[in-house]
């Protein structure tokens, strides 16, 4: 959590800081995310009601094409300073791994919080690429041709070199200043044939705009049951889902449905190719496309060996990997009887709080007044705490953290509570202005 100083008629007030960015992940979520693509996709979207803000969100896929939600921010808007604030956290807590492709929109300042060596992204290696409808949006705006756009989108999806060629020259001949416009995104970002399957079949960021739409009810409350509303969301879709992958498991199915109706398509097409092989090690074919071009001649190639096709899928796609997601639980929140006392910081208890100059307004001056009440401070102030980790969790590295309570609230301290999952479980208590 990032705080700010709080001013009482333009004067500092020691020891009070005004809430300001938030970060947050679930601790089953972070050991999820080892056993799914290493592919995530971020965005976006705008926070309503009375505290105007953003909220960003990352998501990963499993090997049965699951969405998770991995991670979760909110943020000022979506400025470089705030995304920022989120990718560093994400890759920190999150997503540490080597090779992680990261896909979204070409927001300008997602490419300055992601090229910034000091959030983590380019050590261990990551590769950035773009949502290809978000491309043909802007493409759109800038030539206004419905029928250009539909060829960028085709050219986008390519899966080989000829087809990328193919609609390159097409456009070329309908608007050659358009080509230019595309030849400014490097073409391993955006074109499929060319990600060397970083992008495992994701082309856009449908993924994550579909967990923002899931959350567009929770999007209308104060930011402290939003953060709860996330952690009960969460909660019940890791049982519902790991008891279902647990009963196709005991079936004795070994690889996820959408792996299996895909191999059964591209083994019926490879049918009809024929193979030859250029080496006695069995490593060089060449596969004549017979009936149905660009299908199936991996398993083609195998099958003239009788090599085990099969052995070469990744074992994401395996339904024991999947399983293997949904494994750790979420922790059930006690009652708050049980919590123990807060015994912090005391906050503010004047009338008024003046938020310093060049703070954020959106966020924390929902009424453009430059004034916050303390009704207001209350929703805006975590005062829970963060039900951590165990030892072997790669946050439980981070220093401790007390968050401060307005009033007389209980909370947690980070270094009071032990437990598998971590919560910022926010409380709201009403009370008048």
């Amino acid at each position: 959590m990032e705080t700010i100083p709080a001013y009482h008629e333009n004067s500092l007030i020691n020891g009070i800081m005004i809430f300001y960015r938030l970060f947050w992940a679930f601790v089953p979520c972070i050991s999820a995310f080892k056993f799914c693509k290493p592919m995530v996709q971020v965005d976006g979207t705008w926070l309503y009601d009375k505290y105007k803000g953003t909220l960003l969100v990352a998501v990963a896929q499993d090997g049965n094409d699951n969405v998770i939600p991995i991670a979760y921010a909110i943020v000022e808007g979506e400025t470089k300073e705030g995304w920022s604030f989120f990718l560093r956290n994400l890759r920190k807590f999150v997503t540490p791994q080597a090779n992680i492709c990261l896909i979204s929109d070409r927001h300008e300042s997602i490419k300055s919080a992601y090229n910034n060596p000091n959030n983590g992204w380019q050590d261990p290696p990551s590769k950035h690429m773009f949502c290809v409808r978000h491309i043909a949006q802007n493409f759109t705006r800038e030539f206004k041709d419905n029928a250009l756009k539909k060829k960028v989108i085709s050219m986008g999806y390519s899966i080989n070199e000829p087809t990328y060629r193919y609609y390159r020259r097409e456009i070329d001949m309908l608007n050659p200043d358009s080509l230019k416009w595309l030849d400014n995104i490097p073409r391993q970002d955006w074109i499929q044939a060319f990600d060397g399957g970083s992008r495992w079949g994701q082309m856009t960021t449908n993924l994550v705009e579909s967990i923002n739409a899931v959350l567009k009810g929770p999007r209308n409350l104060p930011i402290t049951a939003l953060v709860q509303s996330t952690y009960f969301k969460t909660g019940t879709l890791f049982p519902t889902t790991g008891k279902q992958h647990a009963s196709i498991l005991a079936s004795g199915q070994v690889y996820t449905k959408p792996c299996i109706d895909f191999m059964k398509f591209e083994i019926s097409k490879s049918n009809s190719h024929r193979v030859d092989s250029f080496d006695r090690s069995n490593h060089t074919f060449m596969v004549h496309e017979t009936v149905v071009p660009r299908e199936g001649r991996p398993i083609a190639a195998c099958s003239s060996i009788k090599y085990n096709y099969w052995s070469l899928i990744p074992d994401v796609y395996k339904v024991e990997s999947v399983l293997k997601v949904y494994d750790e639980v979420f922790q059930p929140i006690p009652n708050q009887g049980y919590w123990p006392q807060y015994e912090g910081v005391k906050p503010f208890d004047h009338l008024y709080c003046s938020v310093p100059p060049l703070s954020c307004p959106s966020l924390l001056d929902p009424l453009g007044n430059g004034i916050l009440s303390i009704a207001d401070l209350l929703y805006i102030f975590i005062f829970t705490a963060l039900l951590l980790l165990s030892p072997s969790s790669a946050i439980n590295s981070a220093s401790h953290t007390t968050l401060h309570a307005p009033m007389d609230a209980t909370t947690y301290s980070t270094s009071q509570v032990d437990n598998a999952t971590m919560l910022c479980f926010l409380e709201h208590h009403e009370i008048g202005d």
